[in-house]
């Protein structure tokens, strides 16, 4: 396979969780960061003369490669150690850098202030565990039950002042939420004595506690 078909080969298959594409490397702070999250998961590489829409741009291999030593060696810790080779194609050449999968998992970038953060590969982006908590938290603030006294119940308390009953089925689509949390957030409230629960599982149905 040519060097041309090659490259085509990885511009067809776009980047993912083991493929990035750079259009050149300005900053060893910043190429650090895929360096790690690549090394911390399944290894990956790093086309350099690439733009994001796919097109072979080319770069200066030996300029390029100056900027990742600096960033393997200064701005990850600890170091990791890159394999290259540069690809040709119309007169244009890129240069591949592979990064190997860490066999501790424990690769960290560094910033010029010092600080170091810890990055995994997540699809075609690079994610920092700061980053990752961050969804976790909201993943779990979204499943948390509706508060007991909040503007949401309240639409709840007038519906079954007219209704009388509703079951978690019809409180989920009312309040546009999963079955599982429409049924928590109604046993809290049941828990609170503001509803009474009846039936048995599968036909159960929840009234206010008078």
């Amino acid at each position: 396979m040519s060097d041309t078909e090659k490259l085509m080969q990885w511009i067809k298959e776009g980047e993912h969780e083991e493929l990035d594409f750079k259009l050149t490397v300005n900053s060893a702070e910043k190429i650090a960061r895929t360096m790690v999250a690549f090394a911390n998961r399944k290894g990956g590489l790093i086309l350099i003369g690439i733009s994001d829409f796919g097109e072979i741009i080319g770069v200066d291999p030996a300029q390029e490669k100056y900027v990742l030593e600096r960033a393997a060696s200064e701005f990850c810790m600890p170091p990791v150690q890159p394999h290259y080779t540069v690809y040709k194609s119309a007169g244009l050449q890129v240069l591949a850098a592979y990064i190997s999968k860490s066999k501790s998992g424990g690769h960290r970038s560094i910033d010029r202030d010092g600080n170091t953060r810890f990055w995994i590969r997540q699809g075609d982006e690079c994610v920092s565990d700061e980053e990752r908590l961050a969804a976790l938290e909201a993943v779990e603030r979204k499943n948390d039950p509706i508060p007991i006294f909040s503007d949401r119940n309240n639409g709840l308390i007038q519906y079954l002042n007219i209704h009388h009953t509703i079951t978690v089925g019809q409180f989920m689509k009312m309040m546009d939420i999963p079955f599982a949390l429409a049924k928590k957030s109604l046993d809290r409230l049941y828990h609170a004595d503001i509803l009474q629960r009846h039936g048995e599982k599968g036909s159960r149905y929840y009234t206010l506690n008078s």
